[in-house]
């Protein structure tokens, strides 16, 4: 899962070093105007920023879930902000393990998740911890190619593009050749073999993947 987070002051840009130190996927941008095209870009799970304009912040709240960080609004403002489309309030006093929380909790929901628990056959994924289980033993799989797997998994019957892919894998850092998720899912293959029965990846040719999960389910650790 990808967050977007908008490192409009000194304070969120260190709050985004805390949380992609803490494990959380971070796309950051110091431009307001650019947020709407990442978001979409990157299909992030959710968008973070500073007290937003009322415009922008109905634009976002539209297309995704949208957490505002403010330590200046009071009641009537935090009830404003959720009025307007928040889906979480959140103060930047609070420890950065706390807004992770509040952050990854608004991300599994946005998957239909109400615990960080995706599951299909002998597949388990535990996404707070980001390991992977295959017949109740740990799976050991290569950081990008669990990112790779987890992408897929949230998507589970979607065709999921190769851009869509590379974004949410890579964010805006430079990117290797496209051919490198064919590595991934090579990989991906190799390790899940044993549970072809239940999770399938199949390859849509110049388009992307698509993972089969049978009888995947979203519940509780």
């Amino acid at each position: 899962m990808r967050y977007l987070i908008c490192e409009s002051s000194w304070e969120m840009m260190a709050l985004a070093r805390d949380l992609e130190a803490g494990g959380l996927r971070t796309t950051g941008t110091d431009r307001l105007q650019d947020l709407p095209h990442l978001q979409d870009l990157l299909e992030a799970e959710v968008t973070l920023l500073d007290s937003p304009p009322v415009d922008l912040m109905l634009r976002l709240s539209a297309t995704g879930a949208v957490a505002v960080v403010t330590d200046h609004a009071g009641p009537d403002g935090i009830a404003r902000w959720f009025r307007l489309g928040a889906a979480a309030v959140l103060s930047p006093k609070a420890e950065p393990a706390e807004i992770a929380a509040h952050l990854t909790a608004i991300a599994r929901r946005v998957h239909g998740l109400s615990r960080p628990v995706w599951q299909a056959g002998a597949l388990q994924l535990d996404l707070a911890a980001r390991r992977a289980r295959l017949h109740g033993l740990p799976l050991a799989l290569a950081p990008k190619v669990y990112d790779m797997l987890e992408c897929l998994a949230l998507r589970a019957g979607r065709l999921v593009s190769r851009d869509l892919l590379m974004s949410q894998l890579y964010g805006l850092e430079r990117e290797p050749d496209l051919r490198v998720l064919d590595v991934y899912a090579t990989a991906l293959r190799q390790a899940l073999s044993s549970c072809a029965d239940d999770i399938r990846i199949n390859t849509v040719r110049g388009q992307g993947y698509r993972m089969i999960a049978r009888d995947a389910a979203q519940h509780a650790a």
